[in-house]
């Protein structure tokens, strides 16, 4: 016979938004409704709930088998990778939370390999983001006009965002360096210029962006355009590979795809515009 739960009491003041409960149990409160608890959520998680990814630290490069994680560059500064600290990663379903147990830099390579308990239900992939945490409310909540995809993972049900509106970065001595690297997507209009202050800026530079790709809550079919309105050349990636470089006061659009044969989750260009 199934082991049920059931509700030992009928007094909703007993619940505490910010108590954690043993994996399974059930609480409720009038304004709140029915909650399932994980034995880590304060205050439970909503049957029905839209999920957001909080506070983003560090992008994966890969694996390392099942219980460790790839990270460019020398983490030992990060303190949310410390050992002890506790993460999530995109792509997992089953929205564990991992506690770091050991964390070591191969400077030959220029990685941090971090090792994690428990295991991964899923190996992280290039492009996984690393977030401290995630937080779940009613699917009431979300607001009137806000596009939503509803996408069934196991036992849940995820809200994947629409994206709509513009989000501006701006070319600098530093992007020229490091590049741009978007940790989430947030709207569906990139439009990359050159900073103002950046006085030595020349037309010749060569630029590069990375888009989020991997992992995360965004849906299949996603719609975005990047448009470089620069003077100078700019390199777009959200694939593994060679990225895509489009020229000074050109447009490109993508698409957010599952390449099946690979299981891989990725940006796909559709089409390129620039001004002759």
């Amino acid at each position: 016979m199934a082991d049920y739960k059931r509700f030992n009491t009928s007094n909703s003041n007993d619940y505490n938004i910010n108590a954690t409960h043993p994996n399974g149990t059930l609480v409720w409160n009038d304004n709140f409704g029915i909650r399932l608890h994980d034995g880590e959520t304060p205050g439970g998680d909503p049957l029905l709930s839209l999920h957001n990814w909080n506070d983003p630290f560090s992008a994966a490069a890969g694996n390392d088998g099942p219980a460790t994680v790839v990270i460019n560059g020398d983490q030992s500064t990060n303190g949310n990778l410390n050992v002890g600290e506790k993460f999530y990663i995109t792509g997992d379903p089953s929205e564990t939370r991992h506690t770091v147990t050991s964390r070591n830099y191969d400077g030959g390579q220029d990685i941090t390999f971090v090792s994690v308990t428990p295991n991964f239900s899923v190996l992280p992939q290039s492009g996984a983001i690393l977030y401290y945490s995630i937080s779940k409310s009613n699917i009431n909540q979300v607001q009137a006009g806000d596009g939503i995809n509803l996408v069934n993972e196991g036992s849940k049900l995820i809200v994947e965002k629409a994206y709509k509106g513009q989000d501006q970065y701006l070319l600098t001595a530093l992007s020229l360096i490091d590049g741009i690297t978007l940790t989430e997507l947030e709207s569906s209009v990139i439009l990359v210029t050159k900073d103002p202050a950046y006085t030595t800026f020349t037309p010749a530079e060569q630029h590069y962006m990375t888009l989020p790709y991997g992992g995360g809550l965004i849906a299949i079919g996603t719609k975005i355009t990047v448009i470089n309105s620069s003077e100078c050349a700019l390199t777009v990636q959200g694939w593994a590979g060679p990225g895509y470089t489009i020229a000074p006061y050109s447009s490109l659009e993508l698409v957010y795809i599952l390449d099946i044969t690979a299981d891989a989750k990725q940006w796909w260009v559709t089409s390129y515009f620039f001004w002759d």
